[in-house]
């Protein structure tokens, strides 16, 4: 269900915040700082995968809000794809703006 997707950026942000992914070229945040030493990788992943855990959870939470609203049923998953879009956005533009 699309109101359990923001659960997923938490996951996926774990590892990454708490330091467990090498640097490679499948997982993680690949932006030029990121790649130009193995500290640099480390500290821009934390720092994303701590903005990911953050984000996820607060979209996790305006999504559960969202469940028990009064909005229309029919309504509620372009207002759950809003969230995910939310919530990808304030997880991307930072590490972006550190490239």
């Amino acid at each position: 269900m699309l109101r359990y997707v923001p659960l997923l950026f938490v996951l996926i942000c774990v590892p990454l915040a708490a330091g467990l992914v090498p640097p490679n070229s499948f997982y993680g945040f690949r932006v030029g700082v990121a790649l130009a030493s193995e500290p640099d990788w480390y500290r821009i992943n934390a720092i994303g995968g701590i903005v990911g855990i953050l984000a996820g959870g607060v979209g996790f939470l305006v999504n559960r809000l969202i469940a028990r609203s009064a909005i229309p049923e029919p309504e509620k998953p372009r207002r759950y794809l809003v969230v995910l879009v939310v919530v990808a956005m304030i997880i991307v533009v930072p590490i972006s703006l550190l490239a």
